[in-house]
């Protein structure tokens, strides 16, 4: 029998940048605006919105938002931009989101973690939660995270990540972080020491790139071939690898 279970996850995967006149800006090299709010029901309280980076779902909904919220209602809301001004869906500006858990009686109040999810895990976790199984005859992307939360689990900073956009195609596997697009040399960014990867160390660590190359090709074998195909900057995607 299913069960009912009070969680709450929140994967915020709202990605954007933009270039905005707003009453003030952070200080200090600070990357992000802030709205004052005045009269309403959120004068006295304070609104912190996360933009990430990818084309426009937050680089234009998340300034009207904040500026609705400060001018309608009082809120005093302070929006952040990526870690890196050019990042896109590949670089940690655009993937390194918050993953929020409120979870009453299971994973206790102001705890951090450097630990590597994925929006993919939420399914796995809400259906083992509630009791329920996933159907085998499939392989799933996600993992049931209920250990992890609880304690009970490993090491998840070192969790392999696979990711395929069109021709794009970024690894991580432990500190290491290679972008790989289209026909262009694959870069490799050291996240343990340049979370703005603006170094690339590929041309250091061949052995580390190749690794990974084969290592993403591997998980894209169990993959299903694109369901589209049209002319992207380093030529179409042809094919599953």
């Amino acid at each position: 029998m299913m069960k009912t279970v009070e969680v709450v996850l929140v994967a915020s995967i709202l990605w954007g940048n933009a270039t905005l006149g707003a009453q003030s800006r952070l200080g200090d090299g600070g990357q992000g605006v802030v709205y004052q709010g005045h009269e309403g029901p959120g004068v006295g309280k304070h609104v912190v919105l996360l933009a990430g980076d990818w084309e426009y779902r937050s680089e234009e909904s998340l300034p009207m938002l904040a500026k609705i919220l400060a001018e309608r209602h009082g809120f005093k809301c302070t929006l952040l931009f990526p870690i890196n001004p050019k990042d896109g869906i590949l670089y940690e500006g655009g993937v390194r989101v918050p993953f929020i858990v409120q979870w009453p009686g299971t994973v206790g109040a102001g705890k951090t973690s450097d630990a590597v999810v994925s929006h993919l895990d939420i399914v796995p976790t809400c259906v083992a939660a509630a009791g329920g199984k996933l159907p085998a005859d499939r392989e799933y992307g996600g993992s049931d995270l209920r250990d992890y939360f609880v304690g009970n689990a490993g090491d998840w900073t070192d969790r392999p990540m696979f990711c395929r956009v069109w021709r794009d195609r970024p690894v991580r596997m432990g500190k290491w972080k290679l972008v790989w697009t289209g026909d262009a040399p694959a870069r490799l960014y050291d996240l343990a020491t340049d979370i703005e990867e603006e170094k690339d160390f590929a041309a250091g660590h061949q052995a580390i790139v190749g690794n990974r190359k084969e290592a993403w090709k591997a998980w894209n074998k169990k993959n299903i071939a694109p369901l589209f195909h049209f002319e992207i900057k380093g030529g179409p995607w042809k094919g599953n690898d």
